[in-house]
This record gives structure tokens, sequence and C-alpha cells, in this order.
């Protein structure tokens, strides 16, 4: 069973689920702390996260969840059939519509120790650090293992929540471009990267459902069983409806959607996948 985090209103019946708690009173619970935690013109965040802490931690229902869903954002290949995510790493070390795309524009990456050699029409770049800062260097450095005490990125991630995601600063940067090729093309000063790429792709919401034992919550890595990754959500549940309906929705940064990954290691797999929804200008812009 998993917490499903689509909208609001079943973000909502989650709740009700998950904490044992009726409509009305969480209702209340939101009307309470609306009194306590807004005093002249400021809210005391410290105390609405203790008091939304013991609201989840009493009222915590023995329904057991073991999934969750996961909203990948990805401007994806036309050439791409399947709905698996592969880790940066394999993408950029294996033959794949990704790689190939690179490889027709004289760009390859080359695995060595653990980390990814970048080669520009054969010659190798060696991702020094000091390149210029706007050149995309620390970021390439970062996603491709090049950073001192193992800090690298190679893995998938996420959302928790569907609802409002297209209004986040991350869903407006992924129009044209994945992240990597923005960054790889201002290092190469290649621009055409970027309008090859976007000629040669769509923009999707992917949704999966995935097994909770093989998600990191960003914010919380350290987390390790069900049952603390399932308080995290709901607490994460409670925040954004209670936000939602003191401040309004309008109000919403949507930068409260929790950030879900998988091991660097690891693929999402077809096999959680459920759907997805192309994006375009106009989605992005209504959110």
């Amino acid at each position: 069973m998993y917490l499903d985090t689509r909208s609001q209103e079943k973000m909502m019946l989650s709740l009700v689920k998950g904490l044992n708690a009726s409509y009305t009173a969480i209702q209340l619970f939101f009307l309470e702390n609306r009194h306590l935690c807004h005093t002249q013109g400021w809210c005391d965040g410290a105390l609405l996260e203790n008091r939304i802490q013991s609201f989840v931690e009493q009222h915590i229902s023995n329904i057991s969840f073991d999934e969750v869903l996961f909203f990948h954002l990805s401007r994806r290949l036309n050439t791409v059939e399947d709905n698996l995510v592969d880790n940066l790493f394999n993408l950029l070390s294996t033959e794949n519509a990704f790689s190939k795309f690179l490889n027709m524009r004289e760009i390859a990456f080359v695995s060595k120790n653990r980390r990814l050699e970048l080669y520009f029409k054969g010659e190798h770049f060696p991702l020094k650090e000091s390149y210029g800062v706007g050149s995309g260097i620390h970021y390439l450095r970062w996603r491709l293992g090049h950073n001192k005490k193992g800090n690298k990125d190679f893995c998938v991630n996420g959302f928790a929540f569907k609802d409002l995601v297209y209004r986040n600063d991350y869903a407006q940067s992924l129009m044209r471009a994945p992240e990597f090729i923005c960054n790889l093309s201002d290092f190469l000063e290649m621009p055409q990267l970027i309008s090859d790429y976007e000629r040669n792709s769509k923009y999707y919401c992917f949704e999966y459902c995935v097994p909770l034992d093989e998600v990191i919550i960003d914010e919380n890595a350290k987390l390790k069983s069900n049952i603390g990754k399932v308080k995290h959500l709901l607490q994460a549940i409670v925040r954004w409806l209670y936000e939602c309906s003191v401040c309004g929705e309008d109000k919403i940064t949507a930068n409260g959607n929790p950030v879900l990954r998988l091991k660097d290691t690891a693929t999402m797999l077809e096999k959680h996948f459920v759907g997805k929804e192309e994006i375009n200008r106009e989605l992005l812009m209504k959110a």
C-alpha cells in the first residue's frame, strides 16, 4: 500500500488512513495551529514543526505503507521507448540513446576509478577546479564523481508530491534540456547542444510506485526503516496541506515538496512505472 500524493484531495485521504484521524480532526488541528503558531504577523516555525511531529506520533495508524509514489521530471529523447530511468553513471558509460546522442556530437565519457572522464573531439578534458565559475565545472565535477571525500551524485531523483510540482523552480528549468546537458553545454561552449536536445526530445513527468526500502528521502537520508520514512512523509503531507489551507495555494512555492532518490548505482525499473504526463509551456505557465 502507498500514500497517494497525486493531489491535495488524495493526500488528505491518505492522512485520514495513515493517521487514523477524521477529516474534521485534521481541520481542527489546522485551526488550532493557526491560532497558536501565527502571532503578530509571523509564524513560529519551530513550534509548528513540534506540533506536527507530535500530532503524527499520537495518531499514526497500524496500516502498513510499504510503497511511495515517485514523480520524476525528465526531458526524454524521442528515440527512448522504455520507461525505466538509469543512473547517470550508466547512462554515460554504456551504449544507449543518451550516450549515442552525445557521441554523435563527438562527446564521450570513459569510466575510471568510479568517476567519469570527459572527452570532446577525441581530446581529454580534465575537470579542474580552476576553470571559470560560470562554466558549469562545479556541477560537472559533482555529477561525474570528481569531488574529493566521495561527494558525487549519479542517482535518479524525483518528488514525493505531484501536487504543484510544475511550480517548482527545478521543473521550470528543465523545459529545454536536462540540467546535465545545460551545464555540459556551458562548459564546452556549445550552445547548440541544448537546442539539439530540445528539438529531439519531449518533456515528461513520470510516475512510479516504488518500494519504500529502495527510496532515500533526501532531507533525511539517515532514515532506514519504512516506519521512519512513513512518519517523515506523513509530517510533510500535514505541513503541505496546512500551508495550503492557511496561506492559500497561490502562495505556496512548492519548495516543501520532499525530494526522493534511489541509490547512486540503482535504476528505476520498468515494473515500477505507473504513467507519464507530457509537460508543455502552457502547463508550466498555469502552475
